[in-house]
């Protein structure tokens, strides 16, 4: 397949080049050219173990594609990841999400020209507690959280749902493991009851409409990861701030005795976009690590 992934962080860059890897043709974009140059010339902004070798090999190979070009990256691709920082907001816990939007308001000049409004698979990947963690968060709180979870996947959906009913397609919504556990404690981990409950509704959001659309030949699958430790995001910070609570976190919950890396999870929703998971009608997905 062809893969797009915007934007070369930490995730971005790291999920493309174990794509890469396993035979797929990915596109990398970013728009600041120098970091395009470097990783052209085999250098890699970023440390992770053993990516380096990996990126040069696929490089070579012309498996790996490093542009500041968005219409011939999108163009080219049969899937488009958005993978641009979301910063936490100064003074608050919730996400800065102005790149992303940033993003798909380019992305939709360059969907609509290429695919005439026709759309083959949705990934509806936003999600978040805003920094609302309290139990006793008022209601106003409470749906705030669900809006950004579930109500966003669903005002897309009503929208773009009679667009597809004529070619079918495929959604695919990134849920989460809280949604069947109920997340981490609030104290002291910094778990959110808001969120857990925002995704067990997302999850049964995901099973009905599944079932009402299938007759269009729309397959609508779910995945719910565990933990995933990401750059500058909660467990991340954890990690190199409460060295303690965070070993204790993952060896209390985690058979594996870790959590996962982003490029764990993105081959499970490969897998649900791609022609061999035609069967996989209301399949919702865990992949937790033998979370507890």
């Amino acid at each position: 397949m062809k893969l797009c992934m915007i934007g070369t962080g930490y995730v971005g860059l790291v999920s493309g080049v174990c794509f890469s890897d396993v035979g797929n043709t990915v596109y990398c974009v970013d728009k600041d050219q120098k970091k395009i140059d470097l990783l052209n010339k085999g250098i890699v902004p970023i440390y992770e173990p053993g990516l380096e070798e990996i990126l040069k090999k696929n490089f070579k190979q012309k498996r790996l594609i490093f542009t500041s070009d968005l219409n011939k990256a999108v163009t080219n691709s049969d899937i488009i990841f958005i993978c641009v920082g979301t910063p936490t907001k100064k003074n608050t816990n919730s996400a800065n999400l102005k790149h992303v939007f940033s993003v798909v308001k380019d992305l939709k000049k360059i969907i609509k020209k290429k695919y005439k409004n026709k759309i083959d698979v949705i990934i509806h990947n936003v999600g978040g507690a805003l920094g609302v963690k309290d139990i006793l968060s008022s209601s106003k709180e409470w749906i705030k959280v669900w809006k950004f979870n579930v109500g966003i996947a669903i005002n897309l959906n009503n929208y773009l749902i009679p667009k597809m009913k004529k070619t079918g397609g495929k959604i695919i919504h990134v849920s989460s493991i809280s949604a069947i556990t109920g997340g981490a404690k609030i104290k002291p981990y910094g778990g959110s009851p808001a969120y857990s409950c925002a995704k067990a509704f997302l999850n049964m959001y995901s099973k009905t409409l599944s079932r009402e659309v299938i007759q269009n030949n729309i397959n609508v699958s779910l995945v719910m990861p565990g933990t995933v430790l990401v750059e500058n995001k909660h467990w991340h910070k954890m990690k190199k701030n409460n060295k303690k609570i965070y070993n204790q976190y993952v060896k209390n919950f985690h058979d594996i005795n870790r959590l996962a890396d982003p490029d764990e999870i993105a081959p499970y929703i490969i897998f649900l976009a791609s022609k061999f998971s035609t069967y996989a009608v209301g399949t919702q997905v865990n992949i937790d690590g033998g979370m507890r």
